[in-house]
């Protein structure tokens, strides 16, 4: 065999081995191949590849249309975001299609078809129109360019909000939301990877027919923190499902829950008040009152939870003879309206006498807001006490104004405190005086000197134990009397001028007596110690 013969078989055994290979490789990626090959129709359709989550390839238009979508989360989360909107169900209606190898559906609104391929672990997902006279016109790029700047816009005020915004069907699917409600999500579900639909994290009454908004009140409990979030949930219908928008609201519940506790507190307060206290709103209807109420009035508490009005309330009072007798209705009514004026201006308090011989204090006082709220206190033995002591008292004075001693009572500031008739005439012009330092100044004038004024103005204003004690004074007019000054309760001084009857020594001017210096306190010769 010539070497140029050799050389020719060996090329044809080449070329024999590299197109059997070709043939193989073309036979056998020949399914595989159709999955990553656009048709004429689908040059500016919507086609996309995955393989499990993870997109491997798009037509334009389809990557388009993703980053239109979160920015955040998986490929096939992203893709999912816009066509489960046409397609409800997405994520089951794929759950078979590695079984069937292709699948197909028509979108809610009958304009578009879905297609599935599935090959060797790799999915073919398109969308074409249902029939050419379905198939709207593509749009310009200036037109694509706008669309997009203000989607861009919209989405980026919806994510940067911090309140939870989502679009719901009428079977509670969320079919749209925002980053404040994914984050809230993942915060509950304590999973960092997003999946399409999204949980429902509230629930809600599902979408009937358009209705005004509505707002529901929620709350859900964090599985980390084991803290109780809440919000107030505004719920809009729209066509086909609902808008849903959540204001968290933990700062309101906590002031409302601290008012419930406050106003509790208030409640078993007024429970054990022994004063009748009825507050009326701005409109002069009752709003609160506390069982004591009840017992002063004799109303009845299904009368009183009627939210009665202020003019019902007196009236009915009236009518039980619970206030003093008006002399007529017409006054009454007149006097009715004086009342609520000025129980608004804080000025009402009155004293009533009741046909039963009871007393009450009524007082009205303004309440913020324009409420006016009244005050009911039995102040019968209060009244009774009063009119004992002051019996007692009147008595008393009548008692001291017999005796012939002149009695004056001084307090520990040096005020005179009462002074009896006996005192009144022995020293006429000092009984007009009001104080110690004016008194002894009137008797140093009518009595022989002595040296026992200044022992009176420091015993009187001393605080530490005091004694009693006595001294004989000589008044000018030639009159002996003694004055004793006893200590009284509370600091007070009572001071006593006895006549001494049968005595009567009218001494010249340069010879009246004088008491030895030690008397200034309380002691020496010339007094009498009182124990």
């Amino acid at each position: 065999m010539t070497p140029i013969l050799a050389t020719l078989i060996l090329c044809n055994a080449l070329a024999v081995a590299v197109l059997c290979l070709v043939l193989i490789g073309w036979l056998g990626g020949r399914g595989s191949s159709d999955l990553y090959r656009l048709t004429t129709a689908e040059q500016d359709g919507l086609v996309f590849l995955f393989q499990d989550e993870v997109l491997l390839d798009a037509s334009p238009s389809a990557r388009s249309l993703i980053e239109l979508g979160p920015g955040r989360g998986k490929d096939w989360f992203r893709v999912a975001f816009h066509l489960e909107p046409l397609f409800p169900s997405l994520q089951s209606w794929f759950s078979d299609l590695a079984s069937l190898g292709e699948k197909e559906r028509v979108s809610s609104d009958g304009s578009t078809i879905l297609r599935a391929v599935w090959r060797e672990g790799v999915a073919r997902i398109s969308l074409v129109p249902r029939s050419s006279a379905l198939a709207s016109p593509l749009p310009d790029r200036m037109t694509i360019a706008a669309l997009s700047h203000e989607v861009e816009g919209l989405r980026s005020v919806a994510d940067n909000t911090t309140i939870p915004m989502w679009r719901e069907t009428s079977s509670g699917m969320v079919v749209w939301c925002n980053d404040a409600y994914l984050n809230l999500s993942e915060e509950l579900e304590e999973a960092s990877v997003r999946t399409w639909p999204p949980a429902r994290l509230f629930d809600l009454p599902t979408a009937g027919k358009a209705e005004a908004p509505a707002t529901r009140r929620k709350s859900i409990l964090l599985p980390d923190s084991g803290d109780t979030r809440w919000f107030d949930i505004d719920i809009v219908a729209e066509p086909g499902g609902q808008l849903c928008i959540a204001r968290a609201i933990d700062t309101l519940v906590r002031a409302e829950k601290s008012q419930q506790d406050f106003v509790a507190t208030l409640s078993k307060t007024f429970a054990t008040l022994p004063i009748g206290l009825a507050i009326f709103n701005r409109d002069h209807e009752l709003t609160v009152f506390n069982p004591a109420l009840l017992d002063l009035t004799g109303l009845r508490s299904d009368f009183l939870l009627a939210r009665p009005t202020i003019s019902a309330v007196f009236d009915r009072m009236r009518e039980q003879r619970m206030m003093p007798e008006p002399k007529d209705y017409k006054s009454w009514r007149q006097h009715l309206s004086e009342i609520t004026s000025m129980a608004q201006a804080g000025t009402f308090e009155e004293t009533w006498t009741m046909p039963s011989g009871q007393t009450y204090s009524v007082t009205g006082l303004p309440h913020p807001d324009g409420a006016i709220a009244f005050q009911f206190a039995d102040i019968s033995d209060e009244m009774t006490m009063a009119r004992d002591l002051r019996t007692e008292l009147e008595v008393g004075e009548a008692v001291m104004n017999t005796l012939p001693a002149g009695l004056v009572v001084f307090s520990l500031s040096g005020r005179v405190v009462f002074v009896n008739a006996a005192y009144a005439a022995l020293w006429p012009q000092e009984a007009e005086t009001r104080t110690l330092q004016d008194c002894i100044a009137g008797w140093r004038k009518d009595c022989a000197p002595s040296g026992l004024w200044d022992a009176l103005g420091t015993f009187v204003s001393e605080t530490e134990r005091r004694d009693a004690w006595s001294a004989p004074i000589l008044r000018l007019d030639g009159r002996s009397m003694t004055l004793t000054v006893t200590p009284l309760p509370r600091g007070n001084t009572l001071v006593e001028f006895a006549p001494q009857t049968g005595v009567e020594t009218r001494a010249p001017a340069q010879e009246h007596p004088r008491l030895p210096p030690d008397l200034k306190r309380g002691h020496g010769s010339g007094h009498r110690r009182h124990n």
